[in-house]
């Protein structure tokens, strides 16, 4: 049994993920020379955030398994893989479905090319990368992975699971949801996992597959960690891809 109230356990995993959409929702426009700093300051501000929510988070930290070292590797090449993919075989049908307004097109701030420069021949120039590549990097690499990990697998998917139903037993009080186990499954924990990154990410098909590649991940390992390590090891290899092909619609 949770020592915490469920009402503090619950803002200590939606809090910092709150903050950083709610920033996010007044970024200026890419164009704009003051957007690397207002990400800056976005990144601080859910900073802080974490550190007042991390004492109820490290009760869910350990040391990540190899599976999660395996999915994030995994992950990002499939991620790549299927970007492309998207890219060159999947019509843009949402803009004639009318449904552009409730899909996102873009990642917000992915024109900004971060003041990483190509020399004549497309290779980056690697005193050009430093500082606001290294900025835009942490924040996908480091405070995502966590915010989002404990948003998703940490509340949301625990919170909407429920127990299979067994007729030969009598009907018996929902288990709370700071009860259910990391990683646990259910029609409705599927949904939210496919719903979820069509509604939040640009690379629809990339974003399915990874989740739920993660999702069954949480399910082997019962792990908020090894998930988390799968996100950051995914967003730091598609930093690193990025700097090699110049799709800076992927950071």
């Amino acid at each position: 049994m949770q020592s915490k109230s469920p009402l503090k356990l619950a803002i200590s995993f939606l809090a910092p993920f709150v903050v950083y959409m709610i920033c996010t929702s007044f970024e200026p426009e890419p164009s704009s020379g003051q957007y690397p700093y207002f990400y800056g300051v976005k990144l601080l501000l859910t900073a802080i955030a974490i550190a007042f929510c991390f004492p109820v988070w490290k009760s869910y930290l350990k040391a990540p398994s190899f599976y999660g070292v395996l999915a994030g590797i995994v992950g990002a090449a499939v991620w790549i893989g299927l970007c492309q993919i998207q890219k060159q075989s999947i019509p843009d049908f949402l803009p004639g479905m009318g449904l552009e307004q409730f899909f996102p097109s873009a990642r917000p701030g992915s024109e900004y090319h971060w003041g990483v420069e190509r020399n004549e021949n497309g290779s980056v120039s690697i005193s050009s990368i430093f500082p606001l590549f290294l900025v835009r990097l942490f924040g996908l690499a480091i405070i995502v992975p966590f915010i989002e990990e404990f948003f998703l697998r940490g509340f949301v998917l625990r919170y909407f699971w429920s127990e299979p139903k067994k007729e030969d037993k009598e009907q018996s009080e929902p288990t709370p949801w700071y009860d259910v186990p990391i990683g646990a499954l259910c029609p409705m924990v599927w949904a939210i996992t496919i719903v979820y990154p069509l509604l939040t990410h640009p690379e629809a098909l990339a974003g399915v597959v990874w989740f739920c590649g993660i999702t069954l991940l949480a399910w082997k390992t019962r792990s908020l960690s090894d998930c988390i390590c799968a996100h950051a090891i995914t967003n730091l290899a598609l930093g690193i891809w990025v700097l090699y092909s110049g799709q800076w619609g992927l950071l």
